[in-house]
């Protein structure tokens, strides 16, 4: 039986990274759906006997979990207490924002946008969080998001005014269905999750004109909130990842430098807990 270690998890709006580190600092994947507690909270006895069987036996491991939704104590309690139930033993929760200032700025200072599912401005000292602007969730804002982006992206094309080519409209047309087809989904438990989705759906198409209004408001939104701007900024999220070409040059139309870029926080955590440990 392998002793790793020790096991960090990423847990996002979509789903959970696992990294199962070895003392030489190696580490080997595994990719299950969303903890977010949320979620958990509709997961069966099947589910979780499902996810102990993908993640084998880590009753002695150390585990380090970041979760989306993990903000607050309760929330951290919560996931401690089914986590053990799982397996782990030593375990520690943290909120995802975290995860993403480890491992952008490591043990330095910076400003970090999440630009994943969801989107959130941070301020860290190399130590904590010491500004966190915006992340109120979709119903309220989540400018510069995956799920704000397809919002726009679907508001148009129900209302018949895509600002985009014939055929382009088509693609998203064959993506997302008829009229009928997209109100169901809104009008269904999984409204949610089924907006979330479609940023992936819509990647390969030529909808520059909706990143950029979703980059700008984001940055006109939250970035005039932060307290010790330098003008300098890293992008964590697979949104932010995938589209880091437009908003480096929108950022540089005002006056500011993308530093860093990761589609995810999972290598760069493990990096961080191998100099931590």
């Amino acid at each position: 039986m392998i002793t790793w270690k020790y096991i960090i998890a990423d847990s996002g709006g979509s789903s959970t990274n696992w990294a199962f580190c070895r003392k030489d600092g190696s580490f080997e994947r595994v990719e299950t759906r969303s903890m977010h507690p949320k979620f958990l909270a509709h997961w069966s006895a099947n589910d979780w006997l499902e996810l102990s069987t993908l993640l084998g036996d880590i009753s002695s491991e150390k585990l380090y979990f970041y979760g989306a939704g993990c903000s607050q104590p309760q929330m951290q309690h919560y996931l401690t207490d089914h986590l053990k139930k799982v397996g782990f033993g030593a375990l520690e929760v943290f909120p995802d924002t975290l995860a993403a200032c480890r491992a952008v700025c490591q043990f330095q200072k910076g400003t970090v946008a999440i630009l994943g599912t969801g989107s959130v401005l941070l301020e860290y000292d190399g130590k904590a969080i010491t500004n966190l602007i915006g992340g109120y969730g979709s119903l309220v804002g989540d400018e510069g998001s995956g799920f704000h982006f397809a919002r726009l992206v679907v508001k148009d094309y129900l209302n018949n005014c895509l600002d985009t080519s014939e055929e382009t409209k088509q693609a998203i047309a064959e993506r997302i269905g008829s009229i009928t087809e997209i109100r169901s989904h809104l009008a269904g438990t999984n409204a949610q999750a089924w907006m979330a989705t479609l940023g992936k759906q819509f990647s390969d198409l030529d909808l520059n004109a909706y990143h950029e209004e979703n980059f700008t408001a984001f940055s006109t939104t939250y970035l005039p909130q932060l307290k010790h701007s330098e003008h300098k900024l890293s992008i964590l999220g697979s949104y932010g990842f995938s589209n880091q070409l437009l908003f480096e040059q929108l950022l540089k139309e005002r006056g500011w430098e993308l530093v860093n870029c990761l589609q995810s926080p999972i290598e760069q955590l493990v990096h961080f807990h191998q100099h931590d440990n």
